[in-house]
């Protein structure tokens, strides 16, 4: 969680070594770290993720559409 903490936004690929390998983001990397952040109480981050979270579920990415809601389901 510190390494997210210190990120302005979580985006879609890192490196091992903590490099993000793409600029955009993705709900199936965004919604784990926001339920991790909220279970965690990392309240900041929290509330960053949750900006970067969509409005609606996703219909045309099953895969992160399926991440985004098992992580709302706590």
């Amino acid at each position: 969680m510190n390494f997210f903490n210190k990120r302005k936004k979580v985006t879609a690929v890192y490196t091992l070594t903590g490099k993000a390998v793409n600029s955009y983001t993705n709900t199936a990397f965004t919604a784990p770290v926001n339920f991790a952040a909220k279970t965690m109480k990392y309240t900041s981050l929290q509330k960053r993720t949750a900006k970067q979270l969509p409005k609606k579920i996703e219909k045309k990415n099953y895969f992160s559409a399926s991440l985004e809601v098992v992580t709302a389901l706590e």
